[in-house]
Formats: structure tokens, sequence, C-alpha cells
């Protein structure tokens, strides 16, 4: 559609944070049902449905990684 419309990709930004400092922050928070098992669950799930936007984004030229550790 974007195309269609000769629109440019949205500029996207990739927080990037190292595994174990993001579940010590996410425990931190003391969200009640934030366990470390959870949390891996959560992460699983960004893995498997969310993270192969990352190279959809880079194709287009649109992505900006910040390290956010």
């Amino acid at each position: 559609m974007l195309n269609k419309l000769r629109l440019a990709y949205p500029k996207v930004v990739h927080l990037k944070v190292m595994t174990g400092l993001l579940i010590d922050r996410l425990l931190a928070m003391g969200r009640a049902d934030d366990t470390v098992t959870t949390i891996r669950r959560r992460l699983a799930v960004y893995q498997e449905q969310t993270a192969p936007l990352i190279a959809y984004y880079q194709a287009r030229k649109c992505l900006t990684t910040v390290n956010a550790s």
C-alpha cells in the first residue's frame, strides 16, 4: 500500500538488549505475574513472532538498532 501511495516506509527502532539484563530489569519492575519462567516464555514468543520483522525492515533500509543495554 505504501508503494502504491508513493510513501516511504516508516522509521523503525529496534531496542536491542542482552537477555539476562532484560530479565533482571523486568523482575525489578515488580509486576505481579513476572517470573523468570513467564518472561522467558514471552521472549520465546517474541523470537518466534516478532523478531523476523527485523530482517524485513533492514531490507527496506528503515531500521535503526539501538543498544538498550
